[in-house]
């Protein structure tokens, strides 16, 4: 059973189409047959608008435009029971893992990125939104963006041919 919903930014509508977690097995024929217990969450994130829409997928850092009238249909799985967040804010969607989670992105069957680096441990009582919005201000950076401070040089000072400090 699917479960939509419609997330409201101050600029755009991100329809998210959650897949309820289930659980998954992990076969492993490295030391003979193995099966493992995992849990698998799927949510797709349209963009409905105009324009093209920034992703951020966390605590990976890492961002992809998606297309109007395009979708992402993000995978998630883990040993450790647990659920993405999805949160549409100032023209961007941000996608948080849950810990012990990887997440695989693919834009109709065509695999986008692997995040398969397993989401780090959190420091009790903290969500990974949390997290990531106190180590590093949210999705890319402080506001979501990198700031123009962040992306311009500093302007050279004139020194004597002497001085190298």
């Amino acid at each position: 059973m699917a479960k939509m919903t419609d997330i409201a930014g101050s600029e755009s509508t991100v329809r998210v189409i959650a897949n309820m977690s289930r659980p998954a097995w992990i076969l492993s024929a490295a030391e003979g047959i193995q099966v493992t217990e995992a849990f698998e969450d799927t949510q797709v994130v349209t963009n409905p608008g105009p324009g093209p829409l920034q992703v951020w997928f966390e605590p990976w850092g890492m961002p992809h435009s998606l297309a109007p009238g395009e979708a992402f249909r993000v995978v998630g799985r883990s040993t450790q029971t647990g659920r993405m967040e999805v949160v549409a804010a100032d023209g961007f969607v941000a996608v948080y893992g849950w810990p012990g989670s990887t997440l695989r992105v693919y834009n109709c069957e065509v695999l986008v990125d692997d995040f398969s680096i397993v989401f780090p441990e959190l420091p009790p009582g903290m969500s990974p939104r949390g997290f990531v919005e106190f180590m590093f201000g949210g999705p890319g950076g402080p506001g979501g963006q990198p700031s123009p401070e962040a992306t311009e040089a500093p302007p050279a000072r004139p020194r004597p041919w002497w001085r190298f400090w």
